[in-house]
């Protein structure tokens, strides 16, 4: 009877708990579902948490770049992208984590040049860092990532020493006949020339956008709301992680931190989307930074300096432009 009992108490328990985590709070708490690198608060680049909705968002900042030990998420966002904060978006976490060769098609080696800034990543697939639009690669080989496909180069730092092994993502490269040492000495400065215009362009436009961001009365409040969504999310996995190392008699001790978590979470996630709706609706109907972009006398003067030379550099590539 006494055994017959405690089997009824121990399955009574495991039907509970089954329950408890298929209802719709706890299939998506933040501390199972939560993909969140490593991050340094006062330089974070982007922070990911998962909306009530169990739909996982993504709000950029551009302080600095993120370093992982598993590789970096490249953000992109037009509008907001290169400035402090930007609109919440729906994302996917993209990692090149894992590099397979691609055995098909025939890959030629050649050289090109970075479109505009990107990351980079070593064989690892940690970030190695931001290569700006203008920088020189020479192509190696062709390779598959969960981030897409991605170029083995060798990169040309600004000092002129090569740096080998280090990937790219195809999407960013355009591409030119032959090997850099051999081109044309004309025609490379005038392609150089191009790209580091191009490059100097977009980051004039940033910095308009990070000025009107900075001028949003609701972008404090909105960075802090961030931020503490993000501090929640890294106790959660800091505590998840210990919970599955833990013993037995341990595990009840962070499955009460991790509860609290789990209800702790819809509030900070609830307060975000209100100053986000603030923070958003201020910036629509003010200058984002595109009107003082437009009216400004540098820019006009290297677009169309810019517009000049594409017509001759554009023929010299042979993909990705």
């Amino acid at each position: 009877m006494v055994k017959f009992f405690f089997t009824y108490l121990i399955v009574g328990g495991l039907l509970a708990a089954g329950i408890w985590y298929s209802m719709p709070t706890a299939k998506h708490k933040v501390y199972e579902r939560l993909y969140q690198p490593r991050q340094d608060l006062a330089s974070t680049q982007y922070i990911e948490y998962i909306a009530p909705s169990g739909e996982k968002k993504t709000i950029t900042f551009a302080s600095a770049s993120t370093r992982t030990a598993t590789g970096t998420q490249e953000t992109s966002d037009q509008g907001d992208s290169a400035a402090t904060a930007s609109t919440e978006t729906t994302s996917t976490t993209s990692r090149p984590t894992t590099v397979a060769a691609r055995p098909a098609p025939p890959f030629v080696p050649s050289w090109g040049v970075v479109r505009d800034t990107t990351n980079s990543f070593t064989t690892a697939g940690t970030l190695f860092e931001k290569l700006k639009g203008g920088t020189v690669i020479e192509r190696l080989s062709r390779h598959e990532s969960d981030a897409g496909a991605m170029i083995k180069t060798r990169v040309l730092k600004a000092d002129g020493q090569w740096v080998s092994d280090i990937f790219v993502p195809e999407r960013s490269i355009v591409v030119f006949d032959g090997d850099f040492a051999n081109a044309s000495a004309t025609e490379r400065d005038a392609i150089l020339k191009y790209f580091t215009l191009r490059n100097q362009i977009a980051e004039r436009r940033a910095t308009f956008r990070e000025e009107a961001i900075r001028r949003n009365p609701h972008f404090a409040d909105y960075r802090k709301a961030a931020m503490a969504m993000l501090d929640l999310q890294k106790q959660a996995q800091e505590l998840t992680v210990k919970r599955d190392a833990a013993t037995d008699s341990q595990r009840h001790t962070y499955n009460e931190q991790l509860r609290h978590i789990k209800y702790e979470e819809p509030k900070l996630s609830n307060n975000l989307a209100q100053i986000e709706a603030k923070y958003k609706a201020w910036r629509d109907a003010n200058d984002d930074g595109s009107k003082a972009a437009a009216n400004d006398a540098q820019l006009k003067t290297w677009m169309a300096a810019l517009g000049d030379m594409e017509a001759s550099i554009r023929p010299k590539a042979v993909g990705n432009w």
